[in-house]
């Protein structure tokens, strides 16, 4: 029997969707997705809080930056430096608050799924839609990598509402997908179905969160004519 919980959960949810451990990953994926979404909620709060700080404090920052490339010596570029960090403190402007509970705590969880899948004979010779569970198929790598693309366009379009002064992150709309492309070509297609189905799930929680913002700025603009 399989002491790992993630394996037995698998098994539970299979046993109740006609056997399919595919359907299985689908629904536990969701349910996790689900039981993150308020920490993500108050992940995207302190962010769009932290974007309306920086701002706030972005022309004194800018003066400092030119004083540094001023500075003509490693004493006084250190002075400057201090300053900047006073400064970032004065305005409550920290890295570590912008929020990394939601990621840290999916670690753990996807370590779980990652053994079940890949070391558990539980899903030996499974298969759902056209990929077996537990081998390689670049295929669904491929999709999963254009629904995290799609998930990052949303997730800026969305914040671009709120916080239209936010800067464009393009460069980095392609970096963690392609990241995720490569790291999913090397793991069991039950993995990536995981990632995918996530993906999946927060570009309908984007496409809800998009409209209901739409519809709020399009009644303010009403509102101030």
């Amino acid at each position: 029997m399989d002491i790992n919980p993630f394996a037995e959960l698998l098994r539970f949810f299979a046993t109740h969707l006609g056997g399919s451990y595919g359907w299985s990953i689908v629904v536990v994926t969701i349910i996790i997705r689900l039981l993150l979404l308020p920490l993500f909620r108050k992940q995207e709060k302190q962010q769009v809080e932290m974007n309306q700080k920086m701002r706030k404090m972005q022309p004194e920052m800018l003066k400092l930056r030119e004083k540094i490339k001023k500075a003509k010596d490693i004493a006084q570029q250190r002075k400057i430096q201090q300053e900047m960090r006073d400064l970032q403190k004065k305005h409550g402007v920290s890295v570590m608050s912008m929020g990394f509970l939601p990621a840290l705590i999916q670690l753990p969880i996807l370590t779980g799924l990652y053994y079940a899948i890949a070391h558990s004979d539980i899903l030996t010779n499974h298969s759902f839609l056209w990929f077996t569970l537990t081998e390689k198929d670049m295929l669904l790598v491929a999709v999963m990598g254009v629904l995290y693309l799609l998930q990052f366009k949303l997730a800026e379009k969305t914040t671009k509402l709120s916080s239209p002064d936010t800067p464009q992150m393009s460069f980095i709309l392609y970096i963690f997908p392609i990241m995720m492309v490569f790291i999913g070509a090397k793991l069991a297609s039950g993995v990536v179905l995981y990632w995918a189905v996530g993906a999946l799930f927060m570009i309908g929680y984007k496409s809800i969160q998009y409209v209901s913002r739409k519809k709020k700025l399009e009644a303010k603009n009403k509102e101030k004519k």
